[in-house]
């Protein structure tokens, strides 16, 4: 706040700026200063028309003699209705304070103590606020709670796009605006209601204005062309980001519904609709995100994939990102999780090299390493039990009566080492798979689909009508014999030996239930 003096000029006071050698005031003008006027008898007057020629309100001001004490009220009608100063709340005011990065309207109901006021805001509720938070006190007094709801749905249905006409005014004078002054050019007056409007118009924009709050003044600016082009631009971007996100969301909340009613029928038909829709970046990462080992995942997809699932308020985390995925039908319920961040798939075809090896077997079928103890058992009969979508046939078992009339109980085992060679890539692939996994939705086979559904299966050899006709190929197998007691206990071992069966009859697990029953 600025000092003004009352300078001698024959008859006639003029106002003027103690730090300045000019009549005009500077801006800073904004509140009344006390001034002690000269010891004489001399009797002193504020000039109206210096005053108006200097924007300046002209008051009554008292005459002042020798030993009297005189008072010369300088007000800037710009600027003193909004700036914030220690003395400028009272209670019936409207202000605006700042609270968490946000400016929020409140109304002021009384002191509390000497440095905080008792406030409401737009939701009733009261509370102690430090002045010095204080960003606007807004012209007049006497206000009503009810006020703050009035003013605060006046600016929220504001019209943004008066900013854009306001910026093609201002721009062209090339100066600071204060905050009654773009009132006036936006709403054609200076009114409380509308200096909050353009005030709260402000805070919203980033793209037109800049503001700034200096010595409890806001000054207000326009940009420059290029800087509206620039802003424009980031905003679009933004925009169509939001919009993107917003999408997204809607879409993935949509198939998560749709999930929770019925599984999807084919999961690959579902996958392939999002990776051809506009979302399929963002479920590309998630499905990265979720399948890939620690440390494996791209930083780009990690990124990714961490938004979505802030978008959908969820734990950035791989496991939450699995199960969002299962919830919405894109990842099925018993995914091998482990399996799929150790590198592997769950595909049923292996890597080329891996299917060309297996081709090149059938083909080319090796010697029998073990073929001098192969002992041929095709005349018993071979009775396998399975589920009815089972395309893995590994074991079957057999019962026989010896010479001396005991009972003997053959268990066989498809045998696959009569193919495979030690240390061959077929080999390898089978040591690093361990085992063939089953699924409620498949399998994942430990070996080739045509080497484990093929030779290396007693299925080669199965009959679903329980032929014992000599047309059934043999294959090869791992046969246990021992011997059952009267109360069908396993007693001694008699042979353990590679073997020659054919599977004569296969069963499901309902047949053989109905067939016990």
């Amino acid at each position: 706040m600025s000092a003004v003096s009352c300078q001698r000029a024959g008859s006639v006071g003029v106002a003027r700026s103690a730090n300045s050698k000019t009549s005009r005031p500077s801006l800073d003008y904004a509140a009344a200063s006390s001034i002690q006027g000269p010891a004489t008898d001399q009797t002193y007057r504020f000039c109206p028309r210096a005053a108006a020629a200097n924007g300046w309100k002209h008051q009554k001001v008292p005459t002042c003699r020798q030993n009297q004490r005189h008072r010369c009220r300088a007000v800037k009608s710009t600027n003193a209705a909004n700036k914030v100063s220690d003395g400028t709340l009272q209670p019936g005011l409207l202000i605006s304070y700042k609270k968490d990065d946000k400016h929020i309207l409140g109304y002021v109901v009384e002191p509390d103590g000497k440095k905080n006021w008792w406030i409401i805001d737009q939701h009733a509720r009261r509370f102690s606020l430090p002045a010095k938070t204080v960003s606007l006190v807004l012209p007049g007094s006497n206000y009503v709670l009810d006020d703050v709801q009035r003013f605060t749905a006046a600016a929220e249905a504001a019209d943004m796009s008066l900013l854009d006409i306001a910026w093609a005014v201002a721009a062209e004078d090339s100066r600071s605006y204060s905050l009654p002054e773009l009132s006036k050019l936006l709403f054609a007056d200076e009114l409380a209601l509308s200096q909050y409007m353009t005030f709260w118009m402000l805070l919203q924009d980033s793209i037109y204005f800049k503001t700034t709050f200096k010595a409890g003044v806001w000054s207000i600016a326009p940009k420059t062309v290029d800087q509206v082009e620039a802003a424009q631009a980031a905003a679009a971007t933004e925009a169509a980001a939001t919009a993107d996100r917003t999408s997204f969301l809607e879409a993935f909340a949509a198939a998560t519904a749709a999930a929770s009613k019925q599984r999807p029928a084919s999961l690959a038909a579902l996958l392939a609709e999002w990776q051809q829709g506009p979302h399929a970046e963002r479920v590309s990462a998630l499905m990265e995100f979720a399948q890939s080992a620690p440390g494996k995942c791209s930083a780009a997809s990690c990124t990714l994939a961490r938004e979505c699932l802030l978008l959908l308020k969820r734990r950035p985390e791989p496991d939450v990102a699995l199960m969002e995925l299962i919830n919405a039908g894109l990842l099925r319920l018993h995914e091998p999780v482990p399996l799929l961040r150790s590198g592997r798939t769950t595909d049923t075809e292996m890597e080329p090299h891996i299917e060309a090896a297996a081709q090149a077997l059938l083909s080319t079928p090796p010697s029998d390493p073990d073929a001098s103890l192969r002992q041929d058992l095709t005349h018993l009969r071979v009775f396998t039990v399975d589920d009815a979508s089972t395309t893995e046939i590994d074991d079957g078992l057999s019962v026989q009566e010896d010479e001396a009339g005991r009972q003997l109980l053959w268990v066989h085992v498809a045998d696959p080492t009569r193919w495979i060679t030690p240390g061959d890539v077929l080999d390898l692939e089978a040591r690093a798979r361990s085992r063939s996994l089953y699924f409620p939705w498949g399998s994942l086979p430990m070996f080739p689909t045509s080497l484990a559904e093929g030779p290396f299966s007693l299925n080669s050899s199965s009959s679903s009508q329980g032929s014992s006709s000599d047309n059934l190929q043999p294959c090869c197998a791992f046969s246990v014999c021992v011997s059952l007691a009267e109360d069908g206990s396993l007693g001694e071992l008699i042979t353990i030996t590679p073997s020659k069966i054919r599977d004569t009859y296969r069963l499901t697990y309902d047949e053989v239930r109905l067939l016990a029953a």
